[in-house]
This record gives structure tokens, C-alpha cells and sequence, in this order.
């Protein structure tokens, strides 16, 4: 059996590989941004600097957030400075791993749910229940059992969750109403917005002309192909693997079923961004995206009317996805206690309210507050209510696996060979499940 050591270094490696062969076709860059010590109180004893170096991935007004956050704490900690490291989502985890490989390593920052149990199990995370379980002020009891599940093994606690946030389906309503469609929002409402009602909205937008086209996902395609094949794939009843995480589910007949709208909606309709394409959903030439709240805020500028809608349902019925992503503290941190310390003053209720501006949270106290709404008044109430609300009670984190780091390398390669017309689906979930299969369950 692999001690936790080597498991750490197996997965370091297998991800300083993925960095080496994905991030050299992404035109991303890694942005730092420093909160030196301002004056310091004079009612405050001086004590040894501490610089606290924490990784995320984020907008400008996130990392503002969180500056300010940071700014508040350094009021009774003015000792500790605080270095905001941005690395591009699509890069994050493998990007992650070589700064943790390397001589200049990260005290604390944001972790992704795929690949969370994997670092749990390597070791690679700091178990903050021990300071966590008595503190009255922090209240870990305000997080529920289930919001907290992914971050757990036995006892101990890995992560506490920033940002719980459903997938939703943003869409440009001057389309919908230049197709003469209902649009998603409506067509829920009438409890006809499934998978099938997304793809012929997709195609009759695209039929439009004039450059438009129905849909460009949240990510790189050719680079995480995740999130945009399992909300479909779990609504017809697949899905990746099993809940045990032994048994591979891509080649199903539901998941193949699945899969194969999505490729029609590719290379029949001609109604997905394909990739390496490069097209913005702000260019107001796009019909819908799959996105989050967090990146609701880049649509301020836009001139055309855009609102949201839940995921589509499908023949196994609605399956909302939840996105979730936790502020954890690494164990090869010199300045665990100032980290864990932080990691307290930022998830508290008071901050938990300010960070809901950008990312639904797993506080109960802070959800049934409104604090979704409070912060975020130009977004449309009901929208938020059967979109995120809703969807945060009744949705399932996206799929997690010790192995995810392992499974995703040799799954994506397999992948790969769906973005291409006239391929035989069947045949390359088949070669995707076999390719998974070593890695489930070890």
C-alpha cells in the first residue's frame, strides 16, 4: 500500500506532466498581487513578518475581495502580509502542484472539487477540524453535514467550503426573442426546458445567421471536458462513475446517449463553439453558456438582455450540479498557524456575507439571510431563487476520486477523439471507461 509520501509525489508528478502537455496550448498567465503592511498600530506588539503566500484562480473584483478581506485581518495582525497568487482555472490543479514541488510554496488557497479527494488522501491538505470543532465564534456547525461531505474523511476536515454554486444557463434574451423562442427562464416555467428543448434552441439560434450561434461553454472543451458532460450525461441517467468510485459509467446507454447530442449539437447543428474556437459570450453573438454566479458580474457592460435558468432536466429527471470549491491549507506550509488563523477570520459569518457577492455559500445562517440577493440587487429575484437557491438545497457536487488527477489525464485523452465529425461515440466512451478502469478503485 503507498504511504501517503509517495501518493503526494505520484500525484505531484502526474500533474507537473499534465501542466507540461496542457498548459503550453493556453495563452493563460499566473498574476500575483501583494498586500504589503500599511502603518503599523502602535497598540500592537511587533512580532516576526510572516508573508502569507495564497493561490486561487479569479476575477479582478475577487481578488479585491479578498484584499480587502486581508486588509481587515492585518488591523490586529500587522506582522502579516499577504501575497494573492491568480493562476487561470484551467491550469489551476497541475499549475498548483509544481509551485508545491517547487522551492516557493503556497501557505493556504482555493482547492477545485474534482481533485480534492486525492489531495485529502495524499496528505497534502491540513486536517482543520482540531481547530475548528470548539471554536464558538467560527461555528462550524453552521455548515451543513452535506455541504461539508467532499472535505471529509472520518474525523478529519480538509477544506471549508467558499463557494457553493450551482451551474446554470446564462442566455441572451434578444436572441431568443429574434428566434421567437421562449426563453430557458420560460420554457422552465412551463416545465419544458429539458436537454432536447436546449439543443433545438441551441440549433434555431445558430439558424439566425449572421455569425450567431447557440451555445459556448464555460470551458476549454479540449481541456476539461468534465463540466460539460456530466450535468447531460447525469440527467439521462449515466454518468462518470459510480458513487463507490469502482465502477466506470461513460459507455452506459444513457451516458452514450448523452454524449451523442452533445456531438450532434458539435458537428450536425453547428451550434457549439468548438474547440480551440475563440468566441465570447459578451459579443452578444451567443445564445446560452453553461456558467456560475461568479461570473455574472462580467456581464455588467453588455448592451444586449441576458438573464439565467436552472440546468436543463432529462429522462432520469432534473439533476442540478453544484460547483464547489473550498479555501484549504497545504501541509508543507512553514506558517500553518497564521494560514489556519486566516482561513478563520475569511470563512466567518461576517465575511462569509461579503465573499456571496461572487460565490453562493454553505453557511446556513448566511443563505437563509439573502445575502445572495443583498449583494448582488441587479440580478432578478427569481432567477436566484430557481437557479441558485434552489439548486443549492437539491444539486450534487460535481464527481471527486482519489485517482481524479490519474483518471482525468488518461480519460481527456480519450476524449479528445469526440471533437471531431463522423466519429462512433459509442466506441470512445467505450475506450474512455477502459482507459478510467485502472485507476478506480485502487
Amino acid at each position: 500500500m503507498k504511504t501517503k509520501k509517495n501518493r503526494l509525489i505520484s500525484i505531484l508528478a502526474v500533474l507537473i506532466v499534465a501542466s507540461m502537455l496542457f498548459s503550453a496550448c493556453s495563452n493563460s498567465k499566473t498574476e500575483t498581487t501583494t498586500v504589503e503592511p500599511a502603518v503599523e498600530s502602535a497598540a500592537e506588539e511587533n512580532t516576526e513578518p510572516v508573508n502569507i503566500k495564497f493561490t486561487l484562480w479569479g476575477s479582478d473584483a475577487h481578488i479585491a475581495l479578498l484584499t480587502e478581506i486581508a486588509e481587515e485581518y492585518r488591523q490586529t495582525h500587522p506582522n502579516v502580509t499577504f501575497e494573492f497568487v491568480s493562476i487561470p482555472v484551467t491550469d489551476y490543479v497541475s499549475k498548483l502542484a509544481v509551485q508545491l514541488a517547487g522551492n516557493d510554496q503556497p501557505d493556504m488557497g482555493w482547492m477545485l472539487e474534482s481533485p480534492a479527494l486525492g489531495w485529502e488522501d495524499a496528505g497534502a491538505l491540513v486536517d482543520l477540524y482540531p481547530y475548528l470543532k470548539d471554536d464558538a465564534e467560527f461555528n462550524l456547525a453552521d455548515f451543513s453535514d452535506s455541504s461539508l461531505s467532499l472535505w471529509k474523511q472520518d474525523e478529519a476536515l480538509y477544506g471549508i467550503p467558499f463557494s457553493t454554486s450551482p451551474m446554470f444557463i446564462a442566455y441572451n434574451a434578444d436572441l431568443f426573442e429574434a428566434a421567437g423562442l421562449d426563453t430557458p427562464s420560460e420554457s422552465f416555467a412551463k416545465g419544458e426546458w429539458t436537454w432536447e428543448k436546449f439543443a433545438e434552441d441551441a440549433k434555431a439560434i445558430t439558424d439566425l445567421g449572421d455569425g450567431n450561434i447557440g451555445y459556448v461553454h464555460i470551458d476549454e472543451i479540449s481541456t476539461n471536458p468534465w463540466r460539460l458532460l456530466v450535468p447531460v450525461m447525469q440527467a439521462y441517467g449515466g454518468g462518470s462513475w459510480n458513487a463507490e468510485g469502482t465502477t466506470c459509467l461513460m459507455n452506459t446507454d444513457e451516458s452514450v446517449e448523452a454524449a451523442t447530442l452533445i456531438h450532434d449539437m458539435m458537428y450536425v447543428d453547428n451550434s457549439i463553439v468548438k474547440p480551440n474556437e475563440k468566441v465570447d459570450f459578451t459579443s452578444g453573438k451567443v445564445g446560452m453558456t453553461m456558467r456560475q454566479l461568479s461570473w455574472l458580474s462580467s456581464l455588467a457592460d453588455v448592451s444586449f438582455q441576458w438573464d439565467f435558468a436552472p440546468l436543463p432536466s432529462g429522462p432520469d429527471g432534473a439533476k442540478p450540479i453544484v460547483g464547489q470549491a473550498a479555501v484549504v491549507v497545504f501541509n508543507s506550509s512553514p506558517n500553518k498557524e497564521v494560514a489556519i488563523d486566516f482561513l478563520k477570520f475569511l470563512m466567518n459569518s461576517e465575511n462569509s456575507a461579503k465573499l456571496s457577492q461572487f460565490f453562493p455559500q454553505a453557511r446556513a445562517s448566511v443563505l437563509d439571510a439573502g445575502s445572495i440577493e443583498a449583494t448582488n440587487p441587479n440580478l432578478n429575484p427569481e432567477s436566484i431563487r430557481t437557479a441558485i437557491i434552489d439548486q443549492i438545497k437539491n444539486g450534487t457536487v460535481l464527481p471527486s476520486h482519489v485517482e481524479y488527477s490519474k483518471i482525468d489525464l488518461a480519460v481527456r485523452a480519450e476524449l479528445d477523439k469526440l471533437w471531431t465529425a463522423d466519429v462512433d461515440v459509442t466506441a470512445i466512451m467505450n475506450a474512455a471507461c477502459e482507459a478510467m478502469t485502472p485507476y478506480l478503485n485502487q
